[in-house]
């Protein structure tokens, strides 16, 4: 009681401090905290990342129960070896970026996506069109002209098509 205890390693800079003024395990940068009797995980802060690895990458996950991982505004979750995605949210935004714009698409599989009435989708950087179902109808709205191409446009037997209503 009343003592910090160091542990030093095998290797110059490797140790581990119990500072007890602050209650707290200090490991040094690059240092290993291990889990498991077959040296199963590591976790370790190398200046920059803070770095959690299984022992076989791929053989296990990382699992938070009963709580949640939460991000500050702008900050995000980055997919991919060479940092090839992220997702965001920018204080208004979801955000889903690839590295490089136009690099690929936003990919659902196995199901899709649901929005509730009136909500829309939006379309072009300016914001230049939306697509939305009111409850009833579904809605394109655009500031151009819509523009049907690749086949014929169907009318339902009992539907119409109105040219030129000015109600």
């Amino acid at each position: 009681t009343g003592h910090d205890v160091t542990f030093f390693g095998d290797t110059a800079g490797k140790q581990a401090l119990w500072d007890q003024s602050e209650d707290t395990l200090q490991l040094n940068d690059n240092t290993n905290l291990t889990f498991g009797t077959g040296a199963d995980a590591d976790i370790f802060y190398d200046g920059t990342d803070l770095n959690i690895s299984p022992a076989v990458v791929g053989s296990g996950d990382i699992v938070v129960n009963g709580a949640s991982i939460e991000f500050a505004d702008s900050e995000g979750v980055t997919l991919g070896t060479g940092k090839d995605a992220t997702i965001q949210y920018d204080g208004t935004n979801l955000v889903i970026s690839p590295a490089a714009v136009g690099s690929g698409d936003v990919s659902i599989s196995g199901g899709g996506i649901k929005l509730p009435d009136s909500e829309s989708l939006t379309l072009g950087t300016g914001s230049d069109a939306t697509i939305q179902f009111d409850a009833t109808n579904t809605v394109y709205n655009t500031a151009g002209y819509h523009s049907f191409t690749g086949g014929d446009v169907h009318v339902g037997n009992g539907q119409g098509v109105v040219i030129g209503h000015t109600a």
